[in-house]
């Protein structure tokens, strides 16, 4: 029964249908487009061919203004925040943001009948009958096109490329896929891994070690992210008929150990972030010329305590399979990912901002 039928009432909105702006807010999922929109950012700020140590620069503002130096503090600014192009920055997160609200919205308008299914998504706006399925298709495939296009014509074709690559295959692959085979978290991790890549190309124009790094964090630490949310909502996604793993492993045995396998991987990620070899351009500065990776000591202690505690909450899941524990890795995904992507993005092994601007001065004096 298509939601129209079982609501005569959804070709206009009731007095107690939820406003428009609240459901749009539902339609693109908000939260999960909000996560896109960081990754991108991160991508975008970690791609910048050149920038600073937001640590250092942070710490040499500070005794700047309490000396009173505010040459300093003004060459700190020009360095530190000059590097950025804001409008490029503006279009890549309106691009990524279309697109990803349009893709959420294809793939409900997809899903309709299996989300009336499920308890926890049946109040959507489709399934609830609150809005008619072509304008879900309509809004959804306008935002899609707008959005990579205004990122193909106005920051440059990669990212534009990358952004309707993932747009499809979440739409195309991913959501077909959901109800044919557990396989479908895999597909679903490479759509959630493109978007720092996206941010990456549009600053830099290309993919680096460095993207594909950043990449690869966000694919592993999807698994056990998804797989720990699928064990708590299997009975849901069952009487949906989405084949995730939790819902096909009723010992929840192979689900356990993959959550560990997985977490432990991000380990390594997170020492290849900050080992990798990078070559960058002189640009007269020698410290700058050598070959550093993403990530300084401070990101390193911070990424493998992270990961430690994950992992932790991981194999309690593994020797116990509970709904409780699955909730603990579902948090320490959670805590994991902004504060590792914060961390990445302040502690980046440039020379310190001040000692650049100073060069910078010293240069132009000559």
């Amino acid at each position: 029964m298509t939601p129209s039928a079982e609501h005569p009432s959804s070709t206009a909105l009731s007095p107690a249908s939820p406003g428009r702006r609240a459901m749009y807010l539902e339609l693109t999922k908000a939260r999960l487009s909000g996560l896109v929109l960081v990754t991108t950012a991160v991508g975008y700020l970690l791609g910048l061919p050149s920038g600073v140590n937001w640590l250092d620069a942070s710490r040499e503002a500070f005794i700047a203004l309490f000396a009173g130096d505010w040459s300093t503090l003004e060459a700190l600014g020009r360095v530190s925040f000059g590097s950025i192009n804001w409008l490029t920055f503006a279009l890549v997160l309106i691009g990524a943001g279309l697109a990803a609200g349009g893709t959420s919205a294809l793939n409900q308008w997809l899903e309709v009948e299996r989300d009336a299914a499920m308890p926890r998504t049946a109040d959507r706006p489709l399934p609830s009958g609150a809005m008619k399925r072509s304008e879900a298709f309509l809004s959804g495939s306008v935002m899609v096109l707008v959005g990579a296009g205004l990122l193909f014509f106005a920051v440059n074709p990669l990212a534009g490329f990358l952004t309707l690559f993932t747009a499809t295959l979440y739409i195309l692959v991913y959501t077909p896929m959901k109800p044919r085979s557990t396989l479908n978290t895999l597909v679903g991790a490479v759509c959630g891994a493109v978007p720092p890549m996206i941010g990456w190309a549009a600053a830099s124009g290309t993919l680096s070690l460095g993207a594909w790094l950043l990449g690869a964090i966000l694919f592993v630490w999807q698994l056990p992210h998804f797989l720990a949310l699928a064990w708590m909502y299997r009975d849901d996604y069952a009487r949906g008929g989405f084949r995730m793993l939790p819902a096909v492993d009723p010992s929840g045995e192979l689900t356990g150990r993959i959550v560990v396998i997985t977490t432990m991987l991000l380990l390594p990620l997170g020492l290849m972030m900050m080992m990798a070899l990078r070559a960058q351009p002189a640009q007269g500065w020698s410290i700058s010329a050598g070959l550093t990776g993403w990530g300084g000591l401070v990101f390193a202690i911070v990424s493998t305590g992270l990961t430690m505690y994950f992992l932790l909450q991981g194999w309690r899941l593994f020797r116990e399979r509970s709904r409780d524990n699955a909730r603990r890795v579902f948090l320490a995904s959670i805590l994991y990912l902004p504060l590792v992507l914060l961390v990445l993005v302040l502690d980046q092994p440039r020379p310190p901002a001040a000692a650049q601007a100073a060069f910078v001065q010293m240069s132009a004096s000559r």
